[in-house]
């Protein structure tokens, strides 16, 4: 799609996703509604957590219709100019490129465990703002867990410096052990991240916030749906000093996820061996519907869903799409 897509000619399909467990401790909603976006045959998601600080889904696009879109649209209208070219080649965005492997994504829910769990070397838990509780939680995942599998946790800032030193202190060390990272334990500042690392000796991973000299983090959350990575030189900055990567989708719609699979592949051949594991299997936490059961893995890899651009092919044609304005 030369030029990239046109404002003046976009059209969306507002979608719902239902979980099969609680995906989070900072939202109690029982479905997730997003939309998808199309000009000419390429296509893009917006899935927005208000819970996390975006904009509700009608600030979004009611700011595509101004033409000045936010984060999560301007990163939609990427994709789309992406997967217009491909499709208009006829081919798949994914040839040539490897999908780099997924932990297993739990939410915020010890349930859901899939049956070859030992495949993969890690699992990811969105843990409670409470130190008791998140602590027990913990130490209930690792005994079922095999010992190979290790553990990352997400708290996302929702917890207190003093909160979460009270919860590392209650982890016995060999449960300590098998924490790979600890995402987002407190907000962002630097003084008290530096702090944690100190005093726990924690492996930090850092989202959504910017990245700095100073910033202790040393594992980066990638979310291809909000961050450009290859246009953000603080991120090389912060590759050269051995800080490493780790790119997850947004727990969105398949598209977005998919979406999300491409940049981690792109980025895995640009720049092999720094990333981890990704977190790129978040539609086995949705309910079976349409885009959902297109998608499968092997193992802990999902697997590139069949078409040109991000695939669907069928199901994208199908859809009743609306002008947006």
């Amino acid at each position: 799609m030369s030029g990239g897509p046109r404002l003046d000619d976009l059209y969306y399909w507002r979608y719902r996703l239902t979980p099969r467990r609680a995906l989070s401790h900072v939202s109690g909603r029982t479905d997730y509604e997003g939309c998808l976006l199309r000009s000419g045959v390429g296509v893009g998601c917006v899935h927005p957590w208000p819970e996390l600080g975006d904009a509700p889904l009608d600030e979004q696009l009611a700011a595509l219709e101004r033409g000045e879109p936010l984060a999560l649209g301007r990163r939609a209208l990427d994709c789309i100019a992406l997967d217009a070219a491909a499709r208009e080649d006829s081919r798949s965005l994914f040839e040539g490129l490897t999908i780099p492997r997924s932990h297993w994504t739990l939410g915020a829910d010890l349930n859901g465990l899939p049956p070859d769990i030992a495949v993969f070397s890690a699992v990811k838990l969105k843990g409670p703002s409470d130190p008791d509780k998140a602590a027990t939680r913990v130490e209930e995942l690792c005994g079922r867990l095999p010992d190979s599998v290790r553990v990352r946790l997400d708290f996302n800032e929702a917890m207190s410096m003093d909160g979460f030193l009270s919860f590392w202190r209650q982890l016995r060390n060999e449960v300590r052990d098998r924490i790979e990272f600890v995402e987002d334990p407190v907000p962002h500042q630097e003084a008290a991240w530096m702090k944690l690392v100190e005093e726990t000796g924690a492996c930090l991973a850092l989202d959504r916030a910017g990245y700095s000299e100073l910033n202790p983090a040393s594992v980066i959350v990638i979310k291809p749906a909000l961050q450009k990575w290859s246009e953000d030189s603080r991120l090389t900055g912060k590759m050269c000093r051995g800080v490493r990567l780790v790119f997850t989708s947004y727990m969105d719609h398949p598209v977005g996820q998919t979406f999300a699979a491409y940049e981690a592949a792109l980025f895995e051949k640009m720049n092999p061996g720094i990333q981890l594991d990704a977190g790129l299997l978040t539609h086995e936490l949705f309910e079976p519907e349409g885009f959902v059961e297109q998608l499968r893995r092997s193992g802990p890899q999902l697997q590139a869903p069949e078409g040109t651009g991000l695939g669907f092919d069928e199901l994208l044609e199908a859809l009743p799409w609306k002008r947006l304005y």
